[in-house]
């Protein structure tokens, strides 16, 4: 069961950055639902600095093939220290990379990423 901010019932996940290149949390969906997926990057980010443009990239661990159907939107939304990507589709019993990739206001950079599994309804 991933460790969420935010209750399942709300169909809302939110994750914890973490230090380096793994991904910091995943979560089961199946191919018909639509919800807010996200990460807080309050622990990642040095202190004083605020979120800026954050970008969205999907691909199909599978094959690492690109997978924007996932995606409501390339850009991600902010709100406080959490960026959140909504995901959509996506095929049963596939898993998918949701990237997302963060310039703060300082210009620093920053990658994270959250692994989606379809599974049937």
């Amino acid at each position: 069961m991933p460790s969420y901010i935010f209750p399942a019932t709300t169909r809302r996940y939110v994750f914890a950055a973490k230090d380096g290149d793994m991904p910091c949390g995943s979560f089961a969906k199946d191919p018909t639902e639509q919800f807010l997926t996200g990460i807080d990057w309050t622990r990642r980010l040095p202190s004083g600095r605020s979120l800026g443009m954050v970008s969205l990239t999907a691909t199909d661990c599978a094959d690492n093939s690109a997978a924007p159907a996932v995606l409501v939107s390339p850009t991600g939304t902010t709100s406080g220290m959490i960026t959140f990507a909504t995901v959509r589709a996506g095929a049963v019993g596939h898993r998918y990379k949701i990237i997302f990739d963060l310039t703060d206001d300082a210009n620093g950079h920053y990658r994270q990423a959250l692994i989606m599994i379809v599974r049937s309804a």
